[in-house]
């Protein structure tokens, strides 16, 4: 099926009738439609069309996990407006920063309400093609100036797609054991938190759950009451799930390496699976380095963990490892249309049509990071993961841990690798006023409005 813009992706998927959100604060659960959630973005992007917020202007998200979130990120998609995702933990200082660079339109920001249920206006969206910018995501910023990345409905596409061409290949394997229910622990405005909550689930379809709080008896309650078959987080909740189940299982405490068949390994240590949930059988772990003893300790229980290597800049994904050929220790190959190569200080070079084309008002970063051949340049230190399909001649051998660079290949070019997807350390400007708006659950501020610090809505 032909994917031009990701408006292609979203209309697929607009008229199914299937559950995709689920939204439990810890009270109660809020269950929305893939149908439900598509009206909504257009009933978002028609409120954007009424408030004269056009193409190409910004909008802030600036929420915690929740399906306003994903209805004002479509929203924007389908009006061609710019979303600046902001990891909801950011700084009051970081965000007003971030604000005055981008001159956003809005600042969206999350609370307790429920989702107004608002027809969709009829009106035909606005006219996108693949190089319009669908976001701009900021990195650092906690020591230095934010830089914005840009990323293009293309660049995601470039992700996805190949994803989407995989999953097809084994879609009739699953049905005994559908819907695929995703427990998402990402934040959102991560690259790779978005993947795995609002690209890769639709093409099952799945159901994506989202949770507040990383205590470990609620992670459990939720996959074992949920049918939960995958959990996507960072590795720090696989390390606190860990600690939990030693306490819970002292015997753990001497775990064993074990080379056999998994079922093997499920069986042995059932008790542990009777914990999770017999349907939960999968980790995806993204957005920082995973730890080898992290990782052979749920292997050696018996569950599949899955990692991949990747960038902001990337959309996320450079590397990623297949479901049903992972390997301990390696971020696997490299998507489709990605190519890698590993430069004479250890530097990983990407190019694809995934690389972003550039920092939002940093045209000399930019073309210190990619050059005149389209190469993303500027991760170092590669040391303990293997990439499949790069010859370990010309590497380390692949890891998200940096080896301190020597003085003469150190530069402000070099970054530090950072797992599926990098960090979104962003933020929002306050406002002075709040006004009437299609999602309820989430909250308007002007941002052009001067305010003052103690005006930001942070938590």
């Amino acid at each position: 099926m032909p994917r031009e813009t990701l408006l292609d992706f979203f209309h697929d998927f607009a008229e199914l009738d299937n559950e995709f959100l689920i939204y439990d604060d810890g009270f109660n659960a809020r269950h929305y439609s893939y149908r439900g959630i598509a009206s909504r973005a257009r009933g978002f992007a028609a409120w954007l069309r009424e408030q004269g917020i056009g193409r190409d202007e910004k909008i802030i998200l600036y929420g915690e996990n929740r399906p306003e979130w994903i209805i004002a990120l479509w929203g924007c998609l389908l009006e061609g407006v710019i979303a600046v995702p902001l990891d909801y933990r950011s700084s009051a200082e970081l965000v007003a920063r971030i604000n005055s660079i981008v001159d956003a339109r809005a600042v969206l920001t999350g609370n307790e309400a429920g989702i107004y249920d608002a027809q969709a206006a009829s009106s035909e969206p606005a006219k996108i093609t693949k190089d319009q910018i669908a976001e701009i995501i900021f990195t650092s910023g906690a020591t230095a100036e934010p830089k914005g990345v840009i990323i293009t409905h293309g660049n995601i596409l470039a992700n996805i797609v190949p994803v989407e061409r995989e999953v097809t290949k084994y879609l009739r394997y699953q049905r005994p054991f559908a819907p695929i229910r995703f427990l998402n622990l990402l934040p959102l405005s991560h690259m790779f938190g978005q993947a795995m909550a609002t690209f890769i689930p639709p093409m099952l379809p799945g159901v994506v759950i989202f949770m507040r709080g990383f205590h470990p008896n609620e992670i459990l309650r939720q996959i074992h009451t949920r049918r939960v078959s995958v959990l996507v987080s960072v590795p720090q909740i696989l390390e606190i799930l860990r600690t939990h189940l030693i306490q819970m299982f002292p015997e753990l405490r001497q775990l064993k390496p074990s080379q056999g068949h998994w079922l093997r390994r499920w069986w042995r240590y059932r008790k542990v699976h009777r914990m999770f949930g017999w349907k939960f059988w999968s980790f995806i772990v993204g957005a920082a380095p995973l730890a080898a003893d992290l990782e052979a300790f749920f292997s050696n229980l018996g569950f599949l963990v899955i990692q991949g290597y990747g960038l902001t800049e990337t959309a996320p994904i450079v590397t990623l490892n297949h479901p049903f050929h992972a390997r301990q220790g390696s971020v696997g190959k490299p998507i489709a249309g990605v190519k890698v190569k590993i430069a004479g200080d250890g530097e990983i070079l990407v190019r694809g049509e995934n690389v972003t084309s550039g920092y939002y008002q940093h045209p000399e970063e930019t073309a210190r990071v990619i050059d005149g051949d389209g190469w993303h340049r500027g991760v170092i230190g590669i040391t303990a993961v293997k990439i499949a399909g790069v010859p370990t001649s010309r590497m380390n051998a692949l890891t998200t841990s940096p080896r301190r660079p020597s003085a003469s290949s150190r530069s402000s070019r070099a970054r530090k690798p950072s797992g599926i997807g990098g960090r979104a350390s962003s933020t929002m400007n306050g406002g002075s006023y709040t006004a009437s708006f299609p999602i309820a659950g989430m909250r308007l501020a002007a941002s052009r409005a001067s305010a003052a610090p103690d005006d930001v809505p942070c938590r």
